[in-house]
Order: C-alpha cells, then structure tokens, then sequence
C-alpha cells in the first residue's frame, strides 16, 4: 500500500509536465502582463489518500473563469485546386469574459510542423495574431498546402487578465480523388529527358518520370500546364490553373507554391526563359502576359490581352520573343523586341487556320509555326516574315514542333504522323501516317538523338530507339485500357476490389495501384461479392466465381435482353434486372437462377436491398417496386407527380422510412414515410440523376448529376454542395470499402477515380 501511495504522488507531480506537452488546451492559463503576476507560484497541497474510498476525482484548484465556446470552421473554395485551401473561417465567443484577442497555428499533420508565415518549419506552435474578435477570416492562398495532406489549424482565444482556450479543426488539403486508371492525354512539359523528367496527364496532374518511363509518380499538385527546368537540373518550376505558381530546388522532392501578390492571375499554359535564366515569360488565358525578372520568384503583368489564348512562347535570339495566340478566326504571333514589355502582331500568310505549336532555333533566328491542315511556316528574320513551307501531300493536322541537338526539326500530329526537316523548308514524314493512329502532342529525343519519346491522345505514350523511324508504346501501369466501365465494387477489404466494364473484369489487391484483367468477354454491367472470394456478375451473361475471380461459371442469361443490376440481401439470396422487365433470382449463392415476375416491360436499372427483407427495382417510365420479403414477390410503389420520368438509381441509407430516388430530367426525390409521399430535393441542375450513393448506415452520400458533376451531402441529405469536376468523361457508378474511405468511381475511356480519404 505504501508503494501505490508513492506512485499516486509521483503521478500528481508529473501530470501538468503531460498537459504541457500538446498544444496548448483550455485548462491552461495565459500569462499575466504584471510583474506581480510573474511571482513564484505557490505549491498546491497534494489531496489525501482515503483507503477503500473507491474512486477519486481529481479536481485541480479553481482558477479563473476561462474563455469556452470556440467553434472554427474550415471553409472551402466552390472550385478547389489540388492543394489550395481559400480560407480558414470561424467564431469564437466567451459566456463569460469577454475575449481580447484571437490567434492562429496551423500545423502540417505529416511533417508536424508549424507554418512560420514562410514555410512550415517550426516545432513549436506558431501564432499568427487576428485582427478581429469574434468572426474571423483568414486567407490562406499563400500557404502551399499539398495535396493529401493533412492539416490542423488551432484557434485561440484570451482575455488579458484570465487565460485562454484553444480549438483545433482538421481537414486534408487537395481533391480527395486521383486517376487510378484513365486513358490519359499526355503531355511534354519538362526535361532534359535524358534523366528525369515531368510530363502531364488528365486534368493538369503532373507526372515526375524516370528510369526511361518505366516510373511515372503524380507530384500531388496543380493543375499544371507548363514547367520549365533550370540548368542546374535541381531547380524547376511549375505554373498552371489560376496562375498558381510550383518551385522546387531539390529535384522536385519538395514543392512550394508561391504567394498570390507574387504571382499571375489567369491559367497559365506557355513559358520560356532567357540564357541566364534571369528572365521568365509566361502566357496563357485570356491572352494575357506576364514577365519575372529574379528567375520566377515574382510576376508582372505586360499588358493585353493579345488574342483569346496565348499557346506557346520561344525566344528567337538574346532580346526578342515570339508568343503565339489564338485568334477568334485563327492564330496571330505576336514579337516583341524589348524582353517582352512591347509587343507587335507580325502578319502572316495563311490567316484561315489555326496554329498549335511554335519552335526557335536562337542561334540562327529561326522558327516554324504548324498547324491544321499541315500548315508549316518558317522564319528565317527572328519571327518577322513567315514563309509557307507546307508540303501538299501531307494533309493531316499538326500540333508539336521541336528541334534537336543536331539542328533537325522534328512535327508530330494527326494520325501518328511525324515529320522531319534539315532546314525548316523541306518536309518529309519520318514515320506515319497510320489511317487509325492517335493525335501526337510533343516529342522529344536524348542526346544521343536516337532514344527519345511522343505523346499524345489515348493515351498514347510511345518510344524510339532509331531516331524516330519506328516506335513502340511505352508501358503505362493502368492506363492501357480505352473501354467503359459500369460498376465497381469493394467486398471485404480495402485492398481488394473489382470492376467491370464493356469489354473486361478488372480486380486489386492493392486498393487500386495495380489491376490484372479476369475476363475480356464483356460487356458486363454490374457486380455483387459477399467477399474477397465468391461474386456475380451480369451482362449478356451471367458469371460467378469462388475463387476472386481466377476461375468462372458461366451461363446464359434466359432472358430477353441483357441485365444491368444485381445486388444480394445476404450470403445466399440475391436477384438481377434488365431489359424487358427481366427478373432473376438465386438462394444458393449464385450457383442456379430462376425468373421471377414483375408487372412490367419496361427496363429495369437498379436493384438494391436494404436488408435481407426489404429490397427495391428502379426502372424507365416511372417503374419503383418494393419486396418485404427477400425477393419473392414485388408490388410496385406510388411515385406521384413525376409522369414516365425514368427512375435511375434508388437509395435507403440509414432506415426503411428516407429513402431517395433519382432519374431523367434531373429527377430528385426524397421520402420520409417508406415511400409514402415523396417530395422534391433542392439541387440546381436539369441534368439526369443517374446515381444516388449511400454506403448504408452512413448520411454522408454522393448525387452523380449528369456524366461528370458529383454533390455530396454530409447532414443525410439536407444541403447538397457541388464538388470540383473530377473527370471531363462520364462516370457511372461509385463504390467504396466499408470503412468508406477508399473508394472508386468509374466511367468511360478506361476512367477510375481513386479516393483515400472517402468522407472526411
């Protein structure tokens, strides 16, 4: 007993030593202004040991009324880049003194850093004071936030005399979701290719590629459309959507974003840089341009707009520049002979086509301009008479021009075409055109002039070892595949999923960082696992595995038309819908199926059980039928007021009673009474709802309204807010593990979305 009562007293000692070793909390005091405040403090008596007292409290002695009710709120943007967060807002308020003053710390929850007002760097909390008392709003443009991270902003509130409290509010930085698999657009935008270097795929992410693309990293920030490496191979910097600016100086390990006085307003797409890399022109939207003088560090403005939309900028020798815009008919070059701070239209002789790509060999002052049609211009006067050199058997568009070490131009277009010229003048295809070949952007060789890369559309990402005659693709983890995908689905764990889609089934194992193809006899529409092991699948057919899909069953479906939804109540009983009112249904896990009967020939699109009694059919022309008993009989269900709208998808989250329906000409529909009445949900667009997700027992859901834009609700439905477009192609579905933190979001041309932080 002596020796417990020992340990109790060493533990009172030591517990304000534990209280100070987190930021500071409500229970702490602030310091007094007085010197007389500062005075030793006094020991407080340590409470007497009661034996067989039962529990005892610690009540620490009282002290002055501290400040409460401290409520910060972390807002968003309406449209939020990766890795920007507009503002930290909120209130505070005391029930009793009054507060004196306000301030910040934000902390980054990886590095356990605090921003210092530069960088996060201090280990200590850093206080930023806030000039209000009460509301408060403080902008956060400046801070370079990445992408997936998270991060902690703690308020505190004092009063002078009394003390202070303080309230932390977390968030994670960027748009949760990410391309696992897309049929990507790429892009060149920085090199030398012969080490490392950053290319751009969907969306503006920005790539780092290395070991001759055989490793293709997302650098979490952007979106990016051009970048620019400096000489010193370590230094690089990024500019992109709303003139958000990217340096880093350690190889692209680390990023910072610059601050928003220093940086352009408008997306930024073109960059070109002088000898000494002192100077920086870029241009991008709305025609505008802007020039840095300390090597990107900050901006100004030159004037404009020049056009609707700068495209490309070169240097054609030490003082001048050529920047090609976009014209409301066409394309003009505009040169400017004083480092950018006046610029003249220069005339040139086709004015009917557009011209995508511009580039300079400084030495010489030369420069080619391609474009539609085979549209080619040379210059040999630093960009002020422009010569047509377009060849009349090539007719295909072209969008990239580059030149390499040895002075050879190099064009790339349509129809996995690629030219080459000696001299600019003379052109002669180098290898295509292919009658079914993609759109090629950018090419680029190694030193050696015989290795080197092109990009383009469908995800087309090809190498040359010979200079450019022949080509073979570059092999891009999870982004071979062009085909649509229906439906995914997370049956146990987070790491194992599925996907279907018109032509294959796809399965991870790795939450979605790898995919190996199951079958290719698609289309396949929709999927159900009880487990990581034994699923169903349906489509023209009918397909079940035991084994995660190594090995399948097959059958024929019986019905007229093909089945687009099948969902289970438990581990044995489940049913299929689809065309014509087609009905099946199975108790032995899949393994036989029967017809059932619905009073309809109208298509079916959903089906989804609530539990193992209650289950729901959406369908066309109004079409909603309701089971009480597992399946076996379905009666339909009254939908007033929305005439032969088609019923797309339907939800029941949390209970029997709310439920949800979505469908043609932005159909909405919310019940409270089991689908008693049903009234219209507030969300501004006339676009089709074809999905509405819920993970059951969660009020957190997701509206897919149209082909891209998603809303999200997180109060069960009461506000929807609309989240930043994920993809420019149609997604279908969305599912997510049971933790609902990982999860997919799938649609056409090989798209799936990955997100990792579901709905925090």
């Amino acid at each position: 007993m002596q020796r417990t009562r020992m340990l109790f007293c060493c533990f009172l000692l030591l517990l304000p030593t534990f209280w100070r070793c987190t930021p500071e909390t409500s229970t702490e005091k602030a310091q007094e202004a007085t010197p007389e405040a500062q005075a030793e403090p006094q020991t407080e008596p340590l409470p007497e040991w009661v034996e067989d007292s039962g529990p005892i409290e610690f009540i620490p002695p009282e002290g002055p009324h501290e400040v409460d009710t401290l409520t910060p709120l972390i807002t968003f943007p309406p449209v939020r880049y990766v890795g920007d967060v507009k503002a930290i807002q909120g209130t505070a308020k005391s029930t009793a003194d009054p507060i004196d003053h306000l301030a910040l710390a934000i902390q980054d929850n990886t590095s356990l850093l605090y921003w210092d007002g530069t960088a996060f760097s201090q280990q200590d909390a850093k206080w930023i004071p806030l000039p209000e008392k009460d509301s408060f709003s403080f902008d956060t443009r400046a801070i370079p936030f990445q992408a997936g991270n998270g991060y902690t902003a703690y308020l505190r509130a004092t009063n002078t005399t009394k003390g202070y409290a303080t309230q932390p509010q977390s968030w994670r930085s960027g748009t949760p979701w990410t391309y696992a698999r897309n049929r990507s657009p790429w892009r060149y935008l920085s090199g030398p290719i012969d080490g490392e270097f950053t290319i751009q795929g969907q969306q503006g992410i920005a790539y780092r590629v290395r070991d001759k693309g055989a490793y293709q990293t997302p650098l979490g920030i952007g979106p990016i459309f051009a970048a620019y490496r400096f000489q010193d191979q370590r230094t690089q910097i990024m500019l992109g959507a709303q003139g958000q600016i990217w340096r880093t100086t350690d190889d692209g390990i680390r990023w910072q974003k610059l601050a928003a006085d220093k940086a352009p307003t408008t997306d930024i797409e073109a960059l070109s840089a002088s000898s000494d890399e002192k100077i920086l022109i870029a241009g991008g939207a709305q025609g505008r341009l802007y020039r840095s003088d300390d090597s990107g560090e900050s901006w100004n403005p030159l004037g404009g707009p020049r056009g609707e939309r700068i495209r490309q900028i070169c240097r054609v020798d030490a003082k001048r520049w050529l920047a090609l815009s976009d014209q409301t008919t066409g394309s003009a070059i505009y040169r400017s002979d004083e480092g950018g701070s006046n610029w003249t239209a220069i005339t040139l002789p086709i004015t009917d086509r557009r011209f995508y790509g511009i580039s300079c060999a400084e030495q010489q002052k030369q420069a080619v301009l391609v474009g539609d049609a085979g549209a080619i211009l040379f210059s040999e006067q630093a960009g002020e008479t422009w010569t047509d050199q377009s060849n009349t058997s090539i007719t295909a568009d072209l969008r990239g021009i580059w030149r390499d070490q040895t002075g050879r131009w190099l064009a790339v277009g349509a129809k996995a075409l690629v030219l080459e010229s000696s001299d600019g003048k003379i052109w002669k295809a180098l290898s295509g055109p292919q009658t079914d070949g993609p759109t090629l952007h950018d090419l680029r060789l190694q030193q050696d002039t015989k290795q080197g890369f092109v990009w383009g559309e469908q995800a087309t990402w090809w190498k040359t070892e010979d200079g450019g005659k022949t080509w073979k693709p570059v092999v891009v983890p999870n982004g071979e595949s062009n085909e649509t995908f229906y439906a995914a689905r997370f049956p146990q764990s987070p790491r194992v999923g599925f996907v279907v889609g018109e032509k294959s089934i796809l399965s991870t194992e790795d939450a979605g960082l790898t995919w190996k193809t199951l079958r290719t006899d698609g289309p396949y529409y929709s999927l159900a696992f009880r487990d990581n092991f034994n699923g169903v699948v349906v489509g023209h057919q009918l397909c079940r595995t035991e084994d995660g899909g190594k090995a399948w069953v097959c059958q024929p479906l019986g019905v007229d038309g093909p089945m687009y939804s099948v969902a289970f109540s438990n581990a044995e009983t489940g049913c299929a819908v689809g065309a014509k009112g087609a009905l099946l249904c199975t108790t032995d896990g899949g393994r036989s199926w029967s017809q059932g009967i619905l009073p309809t020939g109208e298509t079916m699109r959903q089906i989804y059980f609530l539990n193992q009694e209650t289950g729901y059919i959406a369908g066309d022309k109004a079409s909603l039928f309701r089971s009480k008993d597992n399946g076996k009989t379905w009666l339909p269900v009254a939908v007033t007021g929305i005439a032969s709208q088609d019923i797309l998808s339907v939800s029941f989250p949390l209970s029997e009673d709310i439920g949800y329906i979505g469908g043609s000409g932005g159909l909405f529909l919310k019940t409270e009474d089991a689908g008693g009445t049903w009234k219209a949900v507030a969300l501004k667009t006339t676009q089709p709802i074809r999905l509405v997700y819920f993970p059951i027992g969660l009020t957190d859901g997701y509206v897919l309204a149209g082909e891209t834009q998603l809303y999200r609700t997180e109060d069960n439905g009461q506000t929807w807010l609309p989240l930043p477009t994920l993809s420019t192609l149609p997604l279908h579905r969305l599912d997510f593990s049971q933790s609902a933190r990982l999860g997919f979001a799938v649609g056409s041309d090989g798209t799936i979305l990955l997100t990792r932080n579901g709905f925090e």
